[in-house]
């Protein structure tokens, strides 16, 4: 069975890191990139089965959009990750 595949993106390199270690612990392949237009090369290029971006006030389905949108793709799923708010008070 093939290992799922995720791309995982985050602008802060020590968390692009940890991040890779963690999840190919866990077994999966992890690809990686630590800004937006690598991932959308890589989204295109690695076909992921998740995309997880960590980047502060971005978003993943601009990458699924010029990545996959016009590939055939069936589904993707993809999840922004954040600590900070995005409407501070």
């Amino acid at each position: 069975m093939d290992k799922k595949k995720i791309l995982v993106v985050d602008d802060e390199k020590d968390q692009l890191l940890i991040l890779q270690k963690r999840l190919a612990a866990e077994g999966y392949s992890v690809v990686t990139a630590d800004n937006g237009g690598d991932a959308i090369i890589l989204a295109k290029s690695k076909r992921p089965d998740l995309i997880r971006d960590n980047r502060v006030h971005r978003t993943p389905l601009r990458i699924v959009h010029h990545g996959l949108y016009n590939q055939g793709r069936a589904s993707l799923t993809s999840m922004a990750v954040t600590g900070q708010a995005l409407n501070p008070a």
